[in-house]
């Protein structure tokens, strides 16, 4: 593969990961997000549940849309479906997403209370119920996104193949944060002289950017072989 396939491929995964990885950051870091959450709890908790959630559907939206859109772009592919696809999906998905891991708090709350921390149980639950929930959500998104671009005889392989590269870096990225630098779920870890408690916010937002660029990779690499077969 020559460079200019080889930036296209990896372009796509770092695409990916800024605007769909990137989307995930921003629901939870932005003014909007502190003024919604802030003390005192006015106004009711209901009104902001509606609030936080109705922010995140319209930012998810965008961040799907620009994916779709930019890949297009790239090859050349008319806008409109891969927008629309791109954003219709990506809410979707993180919406089925937000879903699944709220409920998947009251389990690991029991892991909480049962397990001795010095094994990693709850760093390694939290670990398998994120990166399936994302093989999933990076699976279905790549499918649809393919079936957009034209490439309906490639979805059901771009599928399978983004949504295990997704899960699979999921898990290496995690892995790597609890045993290279010590960061888990919940826990106080030590860098460079200073010590940091990690929330689970924190080290999903590395782990879902290493998933997205798995997850786009796959994509990148299917259309840049498609292209070369089919130069038209």
């Amino acid at each position: 593969m020559n460079a200019k396939k080889s930036l296209f491929v990896s372009g796509t995964g770092l695409w990916t990961a800024v605007t769909l990885a990137g989307s995930i950051y921003m629901v939870f870091n932005n003014p909007i997000t502190e003024a919604i959450t802030a003390q005192p709890q006015h106004p009711s908790v209901p009104v902001k549940v509606l609030l936080f959630i109705a922010l995140a559907i319209g930012i998810a939206a965008i961040a799907g849309g620009l994916w779709g859109g930019g890949i297009a772009y790239l090859i050349k592919h008319d806008l409109k479906l891969p927008v629309k696809t791109g954003a219709l999906m990506w809410v979707s998905t993180v919406t089925l997403a937000g879903i699944v891991l709220y409920f998947s708090q009251i389990p690991g709350a029991a892991f909480d209370r049962a397990t001795d921390f010095s094994i990693h149980d709850v760093h390694y639950f939290f670990t398998v119920a994120f990166a399936l929930t994302v093989g999933v959500a990076a699976m279905v998104n790549n499918r649809k996104m393919a079936a957009a671009l034209g490439f309906d005889d490639l979805k059901n392989e771009i599928g399978r193949t983004s949504g295990a590269a997704a899960a699979g870096a999921f898990i290496v990225v995690s892995l790597g944060l609890l045993f290279g630098l010590g960061w888990e779920v919940g826990r106080p870890g030590f860098f460079a002289g200073y010590r940091y408690r990690y929330s689970m916010l924190v080290i999903m937002y590395w782990c879902n950017f290493g998933a997205a660029l798995a997850g786009g990779l796959p994509l990148g690499w299917s259309l840049v072989q498609q292209q070369a077969t089919d130069p038209s």
